[in-house]
């Protein structure tokens, strides 16, 4: 015990010891002092970043009301709600737009122009290089079959091309890239001879004395026209072999309702002499009836015609 009273009665006698711990009192309201400049900087600083935030604070708050609360995840739904239901109603409006016979019609003759468009750059110059190739990307573009094909540009050749020997060669060839039986060219051909009918009425020869008006007129003229060219291509051997099961399915005496008189008096003899244009005087009126059939517009696409 006496060793550790000596070393206290040392320490107790050093007086000067006892200075440094009034220094050290006198550091420590420094301290303070710093301590509470970092917290009041602390705090201006957290001050100065939530006013900057504000507007990603109140998102965020928002948000959490929206996901959080039962209000909030009502509002969030009938919002969702209104979203989906205007997507809704503009693509049913969208649909109805294009499912009208407007829409319709204009496709199919877009279609139409693209199939004639397409064709007239083999027929009649590079007929030769018209291969099954060529229809088969053809009808998958138009969505057309190999006898729809046939059928509209034969009647663009009826409608818009001169009548002559290219023009039937043409068809000569369009009929082999196609790969179409004589079964099928002459289905092609009925088909067409009954629109004809449907549209412009029975076969007439003196519609003038009839008293037709002047309209009426044209499209008589017009009609005989076409029965002439159908009347061609129906006894043309390249196109369906005559005396054959084909040959005999195309009757245009009674789809046209005409006397065997009729057949002969305008059945034509050779393309090189017969002049079947006087009959088109003017782009012929498109109706409902034949809004599919549109060959490309006159003016836009002006025919090439053979010498």
């Amino acid at each position: 015990m006496e060793p550790c009273r000596a070393r206290l009665g040392n320490v107790d006698d050093a007086g000067p010891l006892r200075e440094p711990a009034a220094v050290t009192l006198a550091v420590v309201p420094e301290a303070v002092v710093d301590v509470d400049a970092a917290t009041d900087y602390t705090e201006v600083t957290m001050t100065e970043e939530t006013e900057d935030n504000q507007p990603a604070v109140a998102a965020h708050q928002a948000g959490g009301f929206l996901g959080g609360t039962s209000p909030g995840r009502i509002l969030s739904g009938a919002a969702i709600g209104l979203l989906a239901l205007s997507v809704v109603v503009t693509a049913k409006r969208l649909w109805d737009k294009s499912s009208t016979v407007q829409a319709k019609r204009l496709r199919q003759i877009q279609k139409n122009k693209l199939l004639v468009t397409e064709l007239s750059k083999f027929l009649p110059d590079k007929r030769f290089k018209l291969k099954p190739g060529v229809i088969g990307r053809l009808r998958k573009t138009t969505g057309f079959n190999e006898g729809e094909v046939f059928r509209k540009f034969m009647w663009y050749l009826l409608r818009v091309r001169k009548f002559d020997a290219d023009a039937v060669a043409d068809l000569v060839a369009l009929e082999a890239a196609a790969e179409l039986s004589d079964l099928q060219v002459a289905d092609a051909i009925a088909e067409r001879a009954q629109r004809v009918n449907d549209k412009y009425g029975p076969l007439m020869l003196n519609a003038q004395e009839a008293g037709f008006s002047a309209s009426s007129l044209e499209r008589k003229a017009t009609c005989k026209a076409l029965f002439q060219k159908l009347l061609y291509l129906s006894e043309c051997e390249q196109l369906v072999a005559q005396g054959s099961e084909a040959a005999g399915r195309i009757n245009l005496r009674v789809i046209f309702g005409a006397s065997e008189l009729d057949v002969s008096h305008l059945r034509i003899v050779s393309l090189f002499d017969v002049d079947l244009e006087a009959a088109w005087t003017r782009p012929q009126e498109v109706t409902d009836d034949e809004a599919d059939e549109e060959p490309p517009h006159l003016k836009d696409n002006p025919p090439r015609r053979s010498a």
